[in-house]
């Protein structure tokens, strides 16, 4: 299936791999999609773990 990123524009295809993955393993909807490429994706995640991070050092008292 070939889409568009949502973040860099620039054309990806969801494998089939991907897709098995996503429908089977993670259970999402057979309707969904990805809105990023894989590479936007871990972007994305890392920026989300680092933020999980710097929050969970916060509460723990860090400065």
């Amino acid at each position: 299936m070939n889409s568009t990123c949502e973040d860099c524009k620039q054309p990806f295809v969801f494998t089939a791999s991907e897709q098995q993955f996503w429908y089977e393993t993670l259970k999402f909807w057979v309707q969904s999609h990805p809105k990023q490429c894989i590479s936007c994706r871990r972007v994305r995640r890392a920026k989300r773990s680092t933020a999980r991070d710097e929050q969970v050092y916060r509460q723990r008292g860090g400065t």
